[in-house]
C-alpha cells in the first residue's frame, strides 16, 4: 500500500488499527491508494464502543462502489459488492457511526496483489483512438459526399 491519506488529518491511528469517530474529531473519511493493482478482499473490526452501530462504504473509481460494511459488529468482514483497483487509483472510505460514543476501530483491511488491472484503464487509448478514427472518417464522408472530381 503506498499510503493511506486522510483527507482532514484527523485520523487516530495506533498498533491497533484505524479509530473511526464520527463525533469527535477524528473524522470519518480517508482516501486509499496502492502502487500496484489489487482486489479488495476483507477488512477486521477490532474494537466498538458498546452502543455504536454503522458501516462505511469505499468508493470505487471504476464502478459500484462497496457499500454497507458492517462497523457495529467485532470479526472479520467480506466486503460487500468487492472490486479491483489499480495502480495509483484512489478510494475514499467514508464511515457512518450512531450511538452516545460512536467508536468503531478498523484493525485491517485484507487485500489481493495478484489482481488483474481493470481493463477500462488499460484499453482507453485504443478504445479513444479509434472513436476519434471513425468519427473523422464519418465527417469526412459527409463533407465531400456531394462533390464531383473530373479528370
Amino acid at each position: 500500500m503506498s499510503g493511506i491519506n486522510n483527507s482532514d488529518g484527523l485520523f487516530k491511528t495506533d498498533d491497533d488499527g484505524i479509530l473511526l469517530d464520527t463525533a469527535s474529531s477524528y473524522g470519518n473519511q480517508f482516501n486509499i491508494s496502492f502502487d500496484q493493482a489489487v482486489q479488495f478482499v476483507s477488512y477486521e473490526i477490532g474494537f466498538r464502543s458498546f452502543d455504536t452501530t454503522g458501516s462505511f462504504n469505499l468508493s470505487n473509481p471504476n464502478g459500484t462502489p462497496s457499500t454497507g460494511n458492517n462497523l457495529a459488529n467485532l470479526g472479520t468482514f467480506n466486503f460487500n459488492n468487492p472490486f479491483s483497483l489499480n495502480p495509483g487509483q484512489t478510494s475514499t472510505l467514508t464511515a457512518t457511526l450512531n450511538g452516545f460514543i460512536p467508536l468503531s476501530q478498523l484493525k485491517t483491511i485484507t487485500v489481493d496483489y495478484n489482481a488483474t488491472p481493470v481493463p477500462w484503464e488499460t484499453d482507453a487509448i485504443p478504445v479513444i483512438g479509434s472513436t476519434v478514427l471513425f468519427g473523422t472518417g464519418i465527417w469526412a464522408k459527409r463533407k465531400f459526399a456531394g462533390r464531383k472530381t473530373s479528370v
